[in-house]
Order: structure tokens, then C-alpha cells, then sequence
């Protein structure tokens, strides 16, 4: 089934997709076993991610004349434009009625599913029963749908089509940067632990941009630092020039970041993804993109790692200028709220602490408390940890005032140099 060649990666995905497909290429296999074929199949997930190349891919593969709808028409136009498309179909059987992006059908939310579009939908299918006509369709949100219309013996299957792995996305960026002119060879897992957690479209995109980038700078081909510069871009913003208004506070920004990076780099070595100081609405600040792995909320070590991170700017800024870091309100309140879920969700700290439903005012005292003692703790981790790296901290610091931003091999570097020298 060479068609499915074009899905880079999602090899869960695509044996679903090859197995419905030998069932509609080859229906008297599965005759002969008294077993009936399916009617219907939904690929849902987030915009960007594939689901309309792999409904694509599987009418391709199975050679039977399609038949698309999309939301183009005004409602009542649009009703009597489903019913003749199904109709056309049951016509011209063996065939597919494709819904491209069913959950923009209906101006509707999860409260109220039952709109005119969906029963149309839903009526056509039924009458198409024993009739060889499959449905595929794609949506952004399931749940937009009536669970009437996504019940077995309309859509047998539904498949969540997710964001890439981490590999998968190494290999997507290899594909993209295929045909495009490139210096040396490209380290595309470096780029993929810059992107990871965003869609294949993305991907396509800041792959464009870096050719971009390229092209505005003169160069004939695409370099590495015209990558990374086009992910930072994407991530952040565009970093601000080297000569700016703002280089009387910058050096506090890229200490604070500094600080975010040594914390990461100390707990888990290789964590960090990429530092940067820039603008963002016309104001400084910065950002630091760590890697947290699938079993991130499985370990109260690993979380609590992640609140010691939130807290590592604040650290470097106290500690090395002793002054309180008005900067890091935004990483004051996310740490507080992750201290408060492990104690609301999971009891991490003890029973006395955990509040539900009727909790007494007694309770909810000593939760408030422990809120404050877990954070202060987590906080002194955090000092620590930039106490007993003040030369890393720096030569980081200074790396970031240089050039803006670092990405993780480039941390790796400037801490060999620095382990080797001491």
C-alpha cells in the first residue's frame, strides 16, 4: 500500500489505515468469514497534525471514487448539498463520502451536538447501510460531535491522530529538508528537540522560514544557524538586535534565564532545549525550553525538578545580585500552582493537607501552609544548586548577552569546557 509512504512516521495510525483499506479493496475475504465491513472512520486531533494527508492517502489507496464535503454552502443549502453527495454515492457504489473537518459542519459546542447538519449526516449513513458506501472524516474536536452520529455501526472506528514524537518529528524534519539546499548535514534531532510538542504543520513552516532567512541574507543555501534562528523565531519571537535600548537590563534577563538553564542542566543533564532573551510586545524578556519526557507526571521527582527550573531565574537573580527579581511573577504563580495540584490532586505532602469537597477551615490552614513550606524548600534546591555553579552560571549568562540565544548543544559545550578546565 505504497500511498501511505507520503505519512512520515504514525505506524500505529497507518496499519489501522492499511487494515479498513484491505477490507474495502478485498471485501470477499472477509465475506467468506461471515464478517461484515465497517462504515465509517474518524480521524480526530489538532490542526496541523496530518488527519486530512491520511484520509487523503487511504481514498488513494483504496481506489474507489470519493466524494468530499466540506462546509461551503449556507445552512440550508449545505443540508441539501450532504443528502445529493450521499445520494451521488450511493449511486456510484463502491464508493467514499469524505467529511473534511465534520466538526466546522454545524455552529455548535459539546452542550449542544444535535444540530441539523449532524442528523442529515447521520440519516444518510443509515440509509448507505449494505450499500458499499464508507464514510471517513476528519475533525479538530470529537467532541463537537453527537455521540449518535460516532456510535459503532456509523463510525466504527475513531483514531486520535496525535503530535509527533520526538522521533517522528527527526523524521519529518529530514523529509521537509530533503529538496531544499542545505550546508553539511543538519543535525535534525537538535531541531526536533527545538520543536517538539507541535504539529507537522509547524514543522513544514519553520523549515520554510529558514530557507527564509537564507534567501533575505544572500546565502545559496540554507545553513544551521538559519534553522535554529527560524525555531527561536517561532518559540519566542525574533531576539532582539545586539545593539538595543534595552542593554542596561539585559544582563538581568539573560541572568535570570542563566539561572533557568544551570538548575535544568544540574538536575537532569541534557534537559535544556534552548535559552533566549528577547522581545515580546515590545518588552524584554526570556524564555528557556526544557525536555520533560512522557513519564513527566508519573514521578513527584520529576515535577518537583520541573517547580525547582520555574524557580532557578529568581535564585541566580537574588543570589548573585541580592536583589528580589521582579521578573519572575509569571514563574512564581506556575510554580505555586504546581505545588497546590500535587497536593489537591495526589496528597503528595500528606492527607492533613488535602482538601476536598467539605474540607474544614482547619484543612484548608494547613494546606495554605504547606503550599508555603514545599515552596521554600523547593526554592532553596534551587539557590543551591546556583550557589555551587556561579562559573557556569556566568559563562551561560555571557553566551546569552552575546548572542541571544543558546540552543542545548551549545549548553553542552560551555559546560565541557568548563568541567574539563576545573
Amino acid at each position: 500500500m505504497r500511498a501511505f509512504d507520503q505519512i512520515i512516521g504514525y505506524e500505529n495510525i497507518k496499519e489501522e489505515l492499511r487494515w479498513y483499506c484491505d477490507i474495502l479493496k478485498y471485501p470477499k475475504k472477509y465475506k467468506a468469514l461471515g464478517v461484515s465491513g465497517p462504515s465509517g472512520l474518524l480521524l480526530y486531533g489538532e490542526p496541523g497534525v496530518g488527519k486530512s494527508l491520511m484520509a487523503k492517502c487511504f481514498i488513494t489507496e483504496s481506489g474507489r471514487k470519493t466524494y468530499t464535503i466540506r462546509k461551503n454552502l449556507p445552512n440550508g443549502d449545505f443540508i441539501k448539498e450532504i443528502k445529493s453527495i450521499f445520494d451521488e454515492a450511493t449511486a456510484n457504489t463502491p464508493s467514499i463520502v469524505f467529511l473534511d473537518d465534520v466538526d466546522k459542519f454545524a455552529n455548535c459546542d459539546y452542550n449542544h451536538t444535535d444540530a441539523e447538519e449532524y442528523v442529515t449526516i447521520q440519516a444518510c449513513m443509515d440509509e448507505c447501510k449494505g450499500k458499499d458506501v464508507f464514510v471517513i472524516a476528519t475533525a479538530n474536536d470529537e467532541n463537537y460531535l453527537p455521540e449518535s452520529l460516532r456510535r459503532k455501526g456509523r463510525f466504527d472506528k475513531e483514531l486520535e491522530v496525535d503530535i509527533p514524537t520526538l522521533k517522528e518529528a527527526e523524521e519529518i524534519i529530514r523529509f521537509y529538508l530533503k529538496d531544499k539546499k542545505v550546508v553539511g548535514q543538519v543535525d535534525c534531532l537538535e531541531i526536533a528537540n527545538l520543536l517538539e510538542g507541535y504539529s507537522c504543520a509547524t514543522l513544514e513552516s519553520v523549515i520554510n522560514e529558514a530557507g527564509i532567512i537564507a534567501g533575505y541574507e544572500g546565502r545559496k543555501k540554507i545553513q544551521r544557524e538559519d534553522i535554529v534562528q527560524s525555531c527561536i523565531r517561532f518559540l519566542f519571537g525574533n531576539p532582539f538586535p545586539k545593539e538595543s535600548r534595552f542593554d542596561d537590563i539585559a544582563g538581568r534577563v539573560a541572568l535570570h534565564e542563566a539561572g533557568h538553564v544551570v538548575v535544568a542542566e544540574m538536575l537532569e543533564r541534557n534537559s535544556v532545549v534552548a535559552s533566549c532573551i528577547g522581545l515580546e510586545s515590545g518588552r524584554i524578556g526570556g524564555f528557556t525550553k526544557t525536555r520533560r519526557g512522557n513519564n513527566y507526571f508519573f514521578f513527584k521527582e520529576k515535577v518537583e525538578n520541573q517547580i525547582i527550573f520555574t524557580l532557578g531565574g529568581k535564585a541566580a537573580v537574588e543570589i548573585m545580585e541580592g536583589v528580589q527579581d521582579i521578573g519572575s511573577s509569571k514563574d512564581i504563580n506556575f510554580a505555586y500552582s504546581e505545588v497546590k495540584d500535587l497536593i489537591d490532586n495526589y496528597a503528595m505532602y500528606g492527607f492533613d493537607s488535602y482538601e476536598y469537597a467539605d474540607t474544614s477551615n482547619e484543612t484548608k490552614s494547613i494546606k495554605d501552609r504547606r503550599i508555603s513550606m514545599e515552596l521554600e524548600r523547593l526554592y532553596q534546591k534551587a539557590k543551591q544548586i546556583i550557589a555551587e555553579n556561579r562559573v557556569l552560571l556566568g559563562a551561560i549568562q555571557v553566551a546569552l548577552m552575546k548572542n541571544r540565544f543558546i540552543t542545548g548543544k551549545e549548553i553542552a559545550k560551555i559546560r565541557k569546557s568548563i568541567e574539563e578546565g576545573a
